[in-house]
């Protein structure tokens, strides 16, 4: 039979979207709200067993292709729209257009080794169906394994081993990747665990309808204290997230899933009536409140303010005028299937062929491991009366290229700037690691020799050398692991930058060269955070010293004076503090060379 419909559990949705919301907002104490997606998988799970479970009671089998078309009548109106007015308006790339339609962006985030602590940098409009997008590979295979299970095995015994083997598979791939949290934080099978935990409890419930007693139900007030103290003092970084411990905080979505289900104090908050009208329009919630808040901002309060009313007015919309009435039948089969697929097809291998704009391009680029070389079009211009100015380095050197090009004086041509900065590129090694095991090769922008050759070919006025964080980790040279506190690191450092002096030298450049400042989130990401920076910073002064004629950038002692709510990850500028920087006294004080 099916189970009709609880509020409590729309309050519980209304809670999990309202964290995700806070979370992207970037509201104080919030900085945990990612957690509320862990909430939405467990719920999920929960939800979708049990509605498959009480249909193979009533039938003895599962109508797969009939569950499926309620999971598409569900799901694709409002994405395909989003997908395809940000396509059509040139606001996303070809590669997460494609991502989005044939839901694997988890994995394109993976492959592309973009941790989601960058997601306020590089700000995707569509990196959040990176969750769509594990729910939607979960909706189509568990149902299909569920029932091979339910007829090999019987009704109690298939699904919990089932259940069980994908706990397993989870757990395996969080030990497999101890210290890679982007991959444990994207993965299709880490996270699958968390959903899987909310088909166990389906499952309990299913053959022990009593479970949830008084005792276990009054579980669930301090689960949601317990929950909301994590919201606040966690964040993306957090080891805890990375390391399995996100199957723990699905016993806690259980224990706030099985107090919806019983009446009591708990249960009535739930019900209240905006946590629970946030529950009804929660996916729309989900899927428009990204790009409105990267399109509007939320730094302000009045920013903050249009952008959550512009995210509540259109997901009420696509709820009552879109998401509602097709689920409900407005289209018939016949309809809704063909236009559907011609839609899927069309969007995403329009993408695929590169019938949409490709996105941020170099010039628009903000910072991280895709970010292409920028402004190449004035390498055919090496005698250009126009100042030149080259910068190199690496994500950090991403965002001082950008706020450079912002200038006034770069938009009206009155100087040339060219970023070859490059995300996670260290100056010297073949590969880098932040831990032992988490090798990653250079990214494809990650060139030192391509951008000597520009700089030979160019000769820019101006070579800034900015390599911060990435010279702090353990980088791979010939068959052998070092850094800048060994004799062998520092050897290849030095060899690497005085090849790159000489370059510049004979272009006839001035040379700025970066210290490294010491960012807030260094200790998360790397151990030894404070030697390595204090090494690196040694390295770069013995540089300074052997060479007078290059000129310090410091970028240590400003970064000191920024406040920290004007980094993003508290390593990379916001978009705004980056363009003060630059006009404040960045290009002013590279044009001084020019001057002299």
């Amino acid at each position: 039979m099916a189970q009709p419909r609880n509020n409590a559990l729309d309050g519980l949705r209304g809670i999990a979207v309202l964290l995700v919301l806070a979370f992207h907002a970037r509201l104080p104490g919030f900085a945990g709200g990612f957690l509320g997606v862990s909430i939405f998988f467990t719920l999920s799970g929960f939800l979708i067993t049990r509605l498959l479970l009480d249909e193979y009671a009533t039938t003895a089998d599962l109508d797969l292709p009939r569950f499926l078309l309620r999971r598409a009548r569900r799901l694709l109106p409002a994405s395909l729209l989003l997908v395809l007015l940000l396509a059509l308006t040139g606001q996303v790339t070809q590669y997460d257009v494609f991502g989005a339609v044939f839901y694997h962006s988890n994995w394109q985030q993976i492959w592309s080794s973009n941790d989601y602590s960058a997601l306020f940098a590089t700000e995707p409009m569509l990196l959040h169906f990176w969750s769509l997008a594990i729910e939607e590979q979960y909706y189509l295979l568990f149902p299909v394994l569920l029932l091979v299970a339910l007829r090999r095995l019987g009704s109690r015994r298939g699904p919990l081993l089932l259940i069980g083997l994908v706990l397993v598979l989870s757990t395996l791939g969080y030990l497999a990747n101890l210290y890679d949290p982007l991959r444990t934080y994207y993965g299709s099978d880490t996270r699958a665990g968390e959903i899987a935990i909310g088909s166990l409890l389906a499952l309990l419930l299913h053959h022990r309808p009593g479970v949830p007693a008084r005792a276990l139900t009054r579980m669930a007030s301090p689960a949601l204290a317990l929950v909301l103290f994590l919201v606040y003092i966690s964040t993306t970084t957090s080891s805890w997230v990375a390391r399995g411990g996100l199957l723990g905080f699905a016993l806690l979505s259980c224990a706030l899933i099985l107090g919806a289900l019983r009446p009591g104090l708990y249960a009535r908050l739930l019900v209240a009536s905006p946590l629970r009208h946030a529950g009804v329009i929660s996916y729309g919630l989900y899927l428009y409140h990204w790009p409105v808040f990267v399109l509007f901002g939320t730094g302000t309060p009045p920013r903050l303010l249009l952008a959550l009313t512009t995210t509540y007015l259109l997901a009420l919309f696509s709820y009552r005028y879109l998401e509602y009435p097709i689920r409900s039948g407005l289209f018939s089969t016949k309809i809704f299937l063909p236009t559907t697929l011609t839609l899927i097809l069309a969007i995403g291998l329009g993408a695929g062929w590169g019938g949409w704009r490709t996105g941020s391009s170099g010039e628009d680029c903000f910072y991280g491991d895709d970010c292409p070389p920028t402004g190449t079009a004035w390498l055919d211009e090496p005698d250009s009366a126009t100042p030149k100015i080259l910068v190199l380095g690496d994500s950090v050197a991403q965002v001082t290229s950008w706020g450079l090009r912002h200038t006034k004086a770069a938009s009206a041509e009155e100087v040339q700037i060219v970023g070859l900065g490059a995300g996670g590129c260290p100056m010297f090694g073949s590969a880098y690691r932040w831990h032992p095991n988490a090798t990653r090769p250079w990214n494809k922008n990650c060139d030192l020799e391509a951008a000597i050759e520009t700089i030979r070919t160019w000769r820019p006025d101006v070579v800034l050398v900015m390599f911060t964080l990435s010279n702090q980790v353990d980088v791979q040279v010939g068959s052998t692991w070092t850094n800048l506190t060994e004799p062998a690191g520092r050897a290849a450092f030095t060899a690497r930058a005085e090849s790159l002096i000489a370059a510049a030298s004979a272009a006839g450049s001035t040379i700025w060269w970066s210290d490294a400042p010491t960012t807030t989130p260094q200790s998360k990401m790397l151990a030894p955070a404070a030697t390595r920076a204090g090494a690196h910073n040694e390295a770069i002064d013995a540089l300074l010293d052997e060479h007078p004629a290059i000129e310090r950038f410091p970028l240590r002692s400003v970064y000191t004076q920024i406040p920290s709510t004007d980094f993003r990850d508290g390593v990379h500028l916001t978009h705004s503090r980056a363009l003060i920087e630059a006009e404040t006294w960045q290009l002013p004080r590279l044009l001084t060379s020019l001057r002299r």
